[in-house]
């Protein structure tokens, strides 16, 4: 599951023009609501990347990650991302892999007044446990 976030993390990183992406972290989530409501104890990955900007052009690499998305058959459910002065936000999936993706970006700081990388968010499909087979009369 990993190497499937890194994988779209590199992806991103590409459509950008951007160099290396950096992990930021990777942790299970149990989360029964991302399972559709359905399943019980559903659990998952989420890895955490970041994609350094060469400038802060937030609106021009969002334009270039909806064009590879939109060419990858990724599925964009809100796009709120590359508005000059508005926060960004894009949530997509691939709905062959049931992958979901949030990218953002990074929230400046005292030393960093202006956000300089997009921040990937990479969801693994969500899984359950097999439940135990029946045995017939």
């Amino acid at each position: 599951m990993r190497r499937m976030a890194s994988g779209y993390a590199s992806e991103v990183a590409g459509w950008i023009g951007a160099g290396p992406f950096v992990a930021v972290s990777a942790h299970a989530w149990p989360d029964p609501m991302e399972c559709r409501g359905w399943a019980v104890g559903g659990s998952g990955l989420e890895s955490v990347f970041e994609v350094p900007l060469a400038s802060p052009l937030h609106p021009d690499a969002y334009e270039r990650v909806r064009g590879g998305m939109r060419g990858g058959g990724f599925e964009i459910s809100f796009d709120g991302a590359g508005r000059p002065g508005d926060s960004a936000v894009l949530l997509a999936s691939d709905p062959k892999a049931r992958y979901g993706l949030r990218l953002y970006s990074r929230t400046g700081t005292a030393d960093r007044p202006v956000s300089d990388a997009i921040v990937v968010e990479v969801r693994s499909p969500c899984f359950t446990e097999a439940r135990a087979a029946v045995p017939s009369s």
